[in-house]
Formats: structure tokens, sequence, C-alpha cells
């Protein structure tokens, strides 16, 4: 784990599994479920007998077995890839954090290192999210037999029938997920905070209620529709309950 690049990545976490899971759907309604996939020449392919679906991508990092360290790959960029990645985002966070500014960062391997690479690709890919928005679709896969990995913005997605685009999220598909990613965020009142950025005009406000170790986050479309996330705590602070209040289906999508 990277702390700075976790930290980041928790307050995008939840759109960010919505979308990673909304892009798996996307992908295997092409291809099914059963398909392989192929990098060439800056082509990422995902193909079966069923149909193929391709993008271009734009190296974000790449995560090493020896030395343990993550390489960022947005610099130096092409033109091209100025553009896509939007430098005053990634200048912005460059700024604020060391992290990020670094062209190189070490990270602890643990006693798994290829749980650990995977993991923290996981957290790059959040991150993504949070630097970058919605704009962009990520994908990370090993490049050789050790384990390092590649983390890949995708764009430009076509099949056999012409340019496609992967679904986004409403908000609605993002808290559904709540109930299952909150146990297992680090801090699930930051990681819920931070869904309310990516849907124009939905506002969230955070609640505590001490006596019954309860937080809710209460989530208001522009059309007046309120869900509300309501999160019990053990007595050591750990999440013990989730319950969901889901209003009509609103139209905030990101």
């Amino acid at each position: 784990m990277i702390p700075e690049i976790r930290r980041v990545g928790q307050h995008a976490v939840l759109v960010a599994t919505a979308q990673q899971e909304i892009f798996g759907d996307f992908i295997e309604s092409i291809t099914g479920p059963e398909y392989e996939w192929a990098f060439d020449r800056g082509v990422l392919t995902f193909e079966s007998d069923q149909g193929w679906l391709k993008c271009d991508t734009y190296p974000v990092a790449s995560i090493a077995v020896e030395p343990a360290t993550v390489l960022w790959r947005w610099q130096p960029m092409s033109e091209e890839e100025a553009t896509y990645f939007r430098g005053d985002a990634v200048a912005g966070y460059r700024h604020q954090l060391r992290t990020f500014s670094q062209p190189e960062v070490p990270y602890e391997s643990g006693q798994d290192q290829v749980a650990t690479i995977a993991q923290v690709g996981h957290d790059i890919i959040a991150a993504g999210y949070e630097i970058f928005g919605l704009g962009s679709v990520f994908y990370q896969a090993r490049f050789n037999a050790a384990g390092s990995r590649l983390v890949w913005a995708l764009a430009n997605f076509r099949t056999a029938g012409g340019p496609v685009e992967v679904p986004r999220p409403m908000l609605h598909d993002v808290l559904v997920k709540a109930p299952r990613l909150l146990d297992s965020a680090d801090d699930f009142q930051w990681s819920l905070s931070g869904v309310a950025q990516f849907f124009t005009g939905v506002k969230c406000v955070m609640e505590r209620f001490i006596p019954e170790r309860r937080h809710v986050a209460t989530f208001t479309e522009p059309n007046g529709t309120e869900h509300s996330v309501d999160v019990t705590l053990t007595e050591h602070g750990h999440v013990e309950y989730v319950k969901m209040s889901i209003g009509p289906l609103g139209d905030s999508k990101a």
C-alpha cells in the first residue's frame, strides 16, 4: 500500500468500483463471459468467438516487482497524451501531494507481493477517477511472469459495429454498493463524502448520532429525490451495519 495514493483513491472508491463493474459487464455484453485480452501497439482488445471490443490505451503507471516501486507513466507525455490526461488536473495533485510528483514511488511488498501489487493497482485506478473524473475508464493487467502490472486509462472504444460508449453509473448504482463496500473502506465517511462530486447538482449532508453510534449520509438530487446511507458502528468504531433508504430512481448520471 502507498498511503497517499490509497487515501486519494478511497475518496472515489465507491464511484470507481461502480464504474469498473459496469465496464466489466459491458465487456461481457459484447464478448460473453469467456474472453481473452491482448495488447498490441497501444490497442487493448477483448475478444471471444462471440465478438470483440477494442480501445486505445494511455499508460498511467507500472507497478514493478523488483524494485518494489510504482512508476508514473504520465511524464514525459506525447502531445496526444498531454491532451487526454488534462495536465492541469495532474499538476494540481502534484503540487499538493508528493507521491504524485515523484516519477517513482516505493511500496512495501508485504508477504504476498502479487496480491499487494494488485491492490496497489486498484488504489491507482480509484485515484485515477478522483483526479481525472469519470471521463476515463481504467484497466490493469500483468505484463510479465514475475507479476508486475500496468495500469491504463482507456478511450475510443469500438466494436465490429463501430464506435461504442461505456455506460456511466447513476447515483443509484453507486449507493446500492455501499453495504458491500463500506465495511472494507479505510474511512467510510471519507468514501461516502466523495460520491457527490461526480454527479452534477447532487449534495451530500453527513449527520452523526453519537448515542446510537450512527452516521447518516443523505444525498439529494437536483429534482429533490433523496437517498440515505445509515451506518451503525461497533463500540470499537468498525462498521457493523449499513441500512439503505433509496428514493425513486432519479436522473443523476455521472
